[in-house]
């Protein structure tokens, strides 16, 4: 069976614990098709309860956050140990940045936009960060156009 990756918090919930309607019928509808994994940013008990409390049943797993090490993005570690244990073929967040993650991972993506979720705190990258990662693809352009060249081929 094919298997999606859902974020909890963004998709299924507010920041403030409220369900998000929408969500909830998208994970009934896929938990029909898919073995979902829900990917939550809370501790196991927290997650298990608010889950339970909201009627939410069918999923096959939880990935909660006792999978995360220092220093990583907790989404992207979920999806890491997800395709650890085998093909993702879906990946649900409300994170542009998650889901380009994702996608650059060969996983098919859906930005999941709800009106009631409004992230009110976001990590930005350092301007050096940025810099660094405009260098890195200009070299690697640089690097493919000389490939290309050495290789005889002018497209």
């Amino acid at each position: 069976m094919a298997t999606a990756l859902i974020a909890l918090e963004g998709v299924l919930k507010t920041e403030i614990g409220a369900p998000i309607p929408e969500g909830i019928k998208l994970f009934r509808i896929l938990a029909e098709q898919y073995r979902v994994v829900i990917a939550s940013d809370l501790a196991p008990d927290l997650t298990e309860h608010w889950l339970r409390s909201n009627m939410i049943f069918g999923y096959a797993e939880v990935y909660d956050n006792r999978f995360f090490f220092e220093g990583q993005d907790l989404r992207a570690r979920h999806l890491a140990i997800a395709k650890a244990a085998g093909k993702v073929d879906l990946f649900i967040d409300p994170d542009a940045d998650r889901c380009a993650m994702a996608l650059a991972n060969g996983v098919t993506t859906i930005l999941f936009a709800a009106p009631q979720f409004i992230r009110t705190s976001r990590e930005a990258k350092s301007w050096t960060e940025v810099s660094e990662e405009v260098e890195r693809q200009r070299m690697a352009l640089l690097d493919a156009e000389q490939n290309k060249r050495k290789s005889g081929r002018f497209e």
